[in-house]
């Protein structure tokens, strides 16, 4: 069980950031949808934020006078399972927006608003996974500077970046989408 608590983090890290990378070369950029700029560089803020957080996140968890050692096999575990949870709810909320979902902000020609399986509770069921993955990534480094320096940089660049994706598709959308938000919270349901 040491050596898998030991090595999470790593390997993890490493797996959810290869199938990142080959989701953005594989999503990026396609043809058929609309390029108007609407992105405002989110996607390389984001990349910067997380590799930069992640990176100091992974030194300051060294330090071991910052450890968290309140029922620590408990948190180690909790966090390990988070962050699984968080990767499989991503993977689930990109396969039901299937071709419509792109890693940039673009909207496809003839797209359709999407608003069931997971749409139907929040509008961003992908980024909710994706931080939840962080959260819990975050966790198993077991330390306190590492939690904060991880998460609080993560969390407000995707808050710009759902913000820069929600005013793109109320301009799409229109009143549909001002509906839907209406209907549904942005990350957490029934909660914001």
């Amino acid at each position: 069980m040491q050596a898998i608590t030991r090595y999470f983090p790593l390997i993890f890290g490493l797996f959810f950031l290869l199938t990142e990378i080959h989701r953005n070369y594989k999503l990026r950029n396609k043809s058929e949808r609309k390029s108007s700029g609407a992105d405002k560089n989110s996607l390389t803020i984001l990349w910067i934020t997380i590799s930069i957080s992640m990176f100091v996140g992974g030194f300051l968890s060294q330090f071991k006078s910052f450890g968290i050692n309140i029922f620590q096999p408990y948190i180690l575990c909790m966090g390990m399972l988070l962050a699984v949870f968080g990767f499989i709810l991503r993977f689930i909320a990109i396969q039901q927006l299937g071709k419509a979902f792109t890693v940039d902000v673009q909207i496809a020609n003839n797209q359709t608003l999407k608003q069931d399986g997971l749409y139907s509770v929040i509008r961003h069921p992908s980024y909710t996974g994706v931080l939840l993955a962080f959260l819990g990534l975050a966790i198993t480094f077991s330390n306190w500077l590492s939690l904060v320096v991880i998460c609080i940089p993560i969390f407000i660049v995707f808050i710009y970046r759902i913000s820069v994706e929600e005013h793109a598709l109320k301009g799409e959308f229109g009143p549909n989408y001002l509906e839907y938000m209406k209907k549904t919270k942005r990350l957490i349901p029934f909660i914001y």
